[in-house]
């Protein structure tokens, strides 16, 4: 079995339809109908997905062994999020990045750290503005 009919696998185990589970993964229902398709290629960023909105094993998808699910609590995420008490709203934005290629995230990290330097410098400023 390939890894696009172990694709297909998974979505039919979900009883969703190509759209729906498009949604999920952030692509258009154009895009699983072709991935599902023999031989064409699934990104790392899907396959991140999978793994972190499904519990899908990556070593399964990849390679058809092993059990097709891991336990939710196995997962390097679901133990930082137990042990930092993470909220619904964080845990969705630590699968977010954590989905995106290195490339992808160290361009939200580059995002980050120029915002935080304009805020600061912006607070510093009020702060002289205050105290004069």
């Amino acid at each position: 079995m390939s890894i696009n009919q172990r694709l297909r696998q998974v979505r039919k185990h979900f009883k969703m339809q190509q759209s729906d589970f498009a949604k999920r993964l952030r692509l258009s229902q154009t895009s699983v109908s072709w991935l599902e398709q023999e031989g064409n290629a699934i990104s790392e960023q899907t396959i991140r997905l999978l793994h972190l909105d499904f519990h899908v094993s990556e070593e399964w998808l990849r390679t058809g062994e092993g059990p097709m699910f891991v336990a939710d609590d196995d997962s390097p995420l679901e133990k930082l999020c137990r042990e930092y008490a993470v909220s619904d709203c964080e845990r969705r934005i630590l699968e977010l990045y954590f989905s995106f290629e290195p490339k992808r995230r160290k361009m939200v990290c580059d995002f980050v750290d120029e915002f935080f330097k304009k805020a600061m410098a912006e607070r510093q400023e009020t702060a002289s503005e205050n105290d004069a």
